[in-house]
């Protein structure tokens, strides 16, 4: 995101089943966080004149367009002197550049009108010398925020309405470049092992960038399936979780899901909606089409409604998964003792009772890696060590730990989701 608002996060999201699937892992993704305040305003009491037409969108060009510039900027690269250009002040840089330019037109034979010609010579020296294909929206006023989704989605805010336009990158090392540029300006960086960059720019403006980790060859690569807890939705705790990937060392790689589960859906099929059918039917596998996962290297993890959703998914689907990740999970013994909302009837809690299931049998993960955590003065703590003292007594690869907090974002925050993923991913 490339901004120049400010304002409060907002979210009013039906409970509906959604979830955020990863990016292509080769591109850089810069998102916009910043919602502007709604407004209302009382109808004109009379027709007033008609106001004056938006900017017209940028339209999309044809690949037949991008890929002679393709070719005229490889010339270009290889014929001009890049240390020598940058000694020279910007306008005397354009010159040369378009200069050069049309020299390797008229070798080439290149057909185009002077239209187009004057328009290629534009992005090919926004390209070398400023933000490339941005430039053309940088010099709007009336955009309030340019939203970048991969090399070739591009999105506008103008007077509060958000656009599509037909601009689009050569390719995700282009934008991975550009978001370099516009970054270093504050002394910041952003790569794979430095992947997001939150920072503001001298001139007042925010940019907002994540850069997906190199998730490996298609076919090979490990998936985590995080799961919210109540009241979230699938962009709780992203950032966090991104941001604990490049602590895993040989699996950097892995791709995360975020499934958004309702507010109190708990991840178990019950009348308003088969949550667990939902998320192994058709979440999973919508992953595996459009990535290639490894179907050895399928994790599942969460936070407190979605640590419960996570065992219960992974007890009732034994070898599916290698790890399971309960991070604060919300378990109860007994259906009287569960939160309003968490289950339809008691029947329906004896269906989805995980410490009863493990207390029968302590090994009823399998194979899968167990990882539990909770705050010392968690609400959930009597159930949690329930939990442990159940897995602790069969020879299941289990690993715990109870660390200072409740059952709060501010022991979530700094230990949790990077930990849990990170035990939980293959």
């Amino acid at each position: 995101m490339f901004g120049k608002r400010s304002g409060n996060d907002s979210d009013t999201r039906a409970p509906k089943p959604a979830f955020q699937a990863p990016e292509p892992v080769s591109g850089a993704a810069a998102v916009s966080r910043e919602v502007a305040a709604p407004t209302v305003a009382s109808p004109p009491i009379a027709p007033s004149k008609p106001p004056p037409p938006a900017p017209a969108v940028e339209s999309r060009r044809s690949d037949n367009y991008y890929q002679v510039k393709a070719t005229i900027f490889g010339a270009l690269i290889e014929a001009i002197d890049l240390a020598q250009l940058a000694k020279l002040d910007g306008e005397s840089a354009r010159e040369e550049i378009r200069d050069i330019v049309n020299e390797i037109i008229a070798i080439k034979n290149i057909v185009m009108s002077i239209a187009e010609q004057e328009e290629l010579l534009d992005d090919i020296c926004n390209d070398v010398l400023g933000y490339g294909p941005l430039e053309p929206l940088l010099s709007r006023d009336d955009i309030s925020d340019i939203m970048v989704n991969g090399a070739g989605t591009v999105f506008i805010e103008v007077a509060g309405r958000i656009q599509r336009t037909g601009i689009r990158f050569r390719d995700n090392q282009q934008l991975l470049n550009i978001c370099q540029r516009i970054v270093s300006q504050v002394g910041r960086r952003v790569d794979e092992s430095s992947p997001i960059c939150d920072a503001r720019l001298a001139d007042g403006s925010r940019v907002n960038v994540i850069v997906p980790p190199n998730a490996g060859p298609k076919g090979k690569r490990s998936l985590l399936v995080f799961l919210h807890g109540r009241g979230g939705y699938e962009g709780t705790f992203n950032d966090a979780v991104f941001r604990g990937l490049p602590s895993l060392g040989g699996h950097r790689g892995a791709l995360v899901a975020f499934p958004a589960g309702g507010v109190h859906g708990y991840w178990h099929n019950r009348a308003d909606g088969d949550w667990e059918d939902w998320v192994m039917d058709e979440v999973i596998p919508l992953v595996e089409r459009r990535f290639g996962i490894d179907p050895q290297k399928l994790a599942i993890g969460g936070i407190s409604m979605g640590g419960f959703g996570a065992y219960d998914i992974a007890l009732k689907n034994p070898g599916r998964f290698c790890a399971v990740g309960g991070h604060s999970p919300a378990l109860w013994f007994d259906g009287s003792e569960t939160a309003p909302g968490a289950f339809d009837s008691a029947a329906d809690f004896d269906r989805n009772d995980v410490v009863g299931t493990v207390q029968a049998d302590p090994e009823a993960f399998g194979d899968a890696k167990v990882w539990n955590d909770y705050g010392q003065t968690d609400d959930f703590l009597p159930y949690d060590e329930g939990f442990v003292e159940a897995m602790e007594a069969g020879d299941a690869d289990f690993t715990t730990h109870s660390w200072p907090g409740g059952h709060e974002g501010s022991y979530w925050t700094p230990t949790g989701p990077p930990t849990s993923a990170s035990t939980s991913t293959p």
